[in-house]
């Protein structure tokens, strides 16, 4: 039996028992303290919470029996053992009454040493049998918590925040994180952290680029609970994450496409790990996972509905919603730019329909670059685009349109035969809520004039 980790305070105020009994258990690889009277004891119990108190029962200043109320007061004494010693048998009432305040043991002395050791035993495997069950139950609790908050549709966020501080407390650690990979793939950044300093929370952490496809190799069902060995032979973790730590786990996060980041628990001591803590970040691991992937999922179907497939701008159903969401806000002046691109039907006759979606793209990807991201860019039909820019004024749309011409006259695109990006353009600006219907008519009508313009220049080339 290792005893390495085993805690007993001795309360007597005999010195040469004392003695005798640190060195009895010191022997056996416990780890020993003493005090010499009650309220010292006291003091001690509660500076360093022993596993096991050997409490005498006569004391100087008060005796062994209040020593054991008092320390019973106090729930940071609910996981200690508390046996009484007394110097004489004594009757049953007053064994009765050691045990009604707390005690969970009483014996008289003499004691001879391979009882005591015994007896001490048994109480340490009655409190690793009783301390195993507890933290099952605590980590149970904490799945059922984190699940009803899942179910109940909290934020991922709120989510990732009440995980990492319930699993610091059900695992015993100081530390605990959850780690985003972004999109670069060389990138991690603390979402939620319990343990470290708050300037920490929301960080980036560059790592190896290589690091998703380590992951990806280590995606596990169950998940991988991966120690400190597995971790050093697969990942570099920068040095932050290990400052003060003497131990760590952890394991993958997956998302809908892949891996989504890393759960991690850190302990500054080395300690060890049971069976039962792996399957709690297993199954704490698959929970948020689904979390997760139900996010994303959602957020995808949000995407979908909000956006062109081809050209991923807002497309005409979101453009119609802002429009009525800024038609009566405050964010006057309102310019609107329409947007038609010339020459798409003879692309898709000539070249293919390939092609003419490589030029939808373009127009797309020059729009996107010229934009805020408070416009409202969208594609509102087959070859038309539509802008909603709010606080703009004339001036202002005007030299983001001026912007547009800029780049498409100056750049050589991908297309056959180099063939020419030509676009039509009509804008006009809204002082007020009742102006922008017909702000867009105008901006509307001055664009197809200029695409009629386009086609009369396009037939005299011919």
């Amino acid at each position: 039996m290792n005893n390495s980790h085993s805690t007993i305070l001795i309360i007597d105020d005999d010195p040469m028992i004392r003695l005798a009994t640190v060195r009895l258990l010191s022997a056996q690889g416990y780890t020993v303290d003493q005090a010499a009277d009650g309220l010292t004891g006291i003091q001690r119990a509660l500076e360093y919470r022993p596993q096991l108190i050997l409490l005498d029962v006569d004391l100087p200043d008060i005796n062994g029996m209040e020593v054991c109320r008092q320390l019973k007061a106090h729930r940071a004494m609910d996981e200690t053992f508390i046996v009484m010693i007394s110097n004489s048998v004594t009757d049953s009432d007053s064994q009765a009454r050691g045990i009604e305040l707390g005690a969970d043991s009483y014996i008289a002395r003499p004691i001879p040493n391979r009882e005591l050791l015994a007896r001490v035993q048994a109480l340490f495997r009655i409190h690793a049998a009783e301390t195993a069950v507890r933290i099952k139950v605590e980590q149970q609790s904490v799945l059922v918590e984190l699940a009803q908050l899942a179910l109940a549709g909290v934020e991922v966020e709120e989510l990732f925040t009440t995980a990492v501080t319930r699993s610091t407390h059900a695992l015993h650690v100081e530390c605990s994180c959850i780690l985003r990979l972004l999109p670069d793939n060389a990138t991690l950044v603390m979402a939620a952290g319990a343990g470290w300093s708050n300037s920490m929370i929301g960080q980036s952490i560059m790592v190896d680029a290589e690091m998703a496809e380590k992951m990806a190799g280590l995606l596990a069902t169950p998940p991988l609970v991966m120690d400190r060995e597995t971790i050093e032979a697969h990942f570099t973790l920068p040095e932050m994450l290990l400052k003060k730590v003497g131990d760590h786990r952890f394991t993958i996060l997956q998302g809908e496409q892949g891996p989504y980041g890393l759960l991690g628990v850190h302990a500054i001591d080395v300690c060890e790990f049971s069976t039962d803590d792996a399957r709690f970040m297993q199954a704490l691991t698959s929970l948020l996972s689904l979390a997760i992937m139900r996010k994303q999922a959602e957020e995808n179907v949000q995407y979908v509905a909000m956006h062109d497939g081809l050209t991923g701008l807002y497309n005409r159903s979101y453009f119609n919603e802002e429009f009525r969401r800024l038609e009566g806000g405050r964010q006057y002046p309102i310019s609107i730019i329409m947007i038609d691109v010339d020459g798409l039907k003879r692309m898709n006759d000539v070249h293919g329909h390939a092609a003419g979606d490589r030029l939808l793209q373009i127009v797309s990807a020059i729009l996107h670059g010229v934009f805020r991201a408070e416009d409202v860019v969208a594609r509102i039909g087959g070859d038309e685009f539509a802008v909603l820019l709010p606080n703009t004024d004339q001036a202002s749309v005007a030299a983001k349109i001026q912007q547009i011409h800029d780049i498409i006259a100056s750049e050589q695109f991908d297309l056959p035969d180099r063939y020419p990006v030509s676009i039509s353009i009509g804008y006009a600006t809204a002082g007020q809520a009742t102006e922008l219907p017909q702000t867009m008519q105008i901006a509307d009508a001055m664009m197809y004039q200029e695409k009629a313009e386009h086609h009369r220049v396009m037939d005299f080339n011919r």
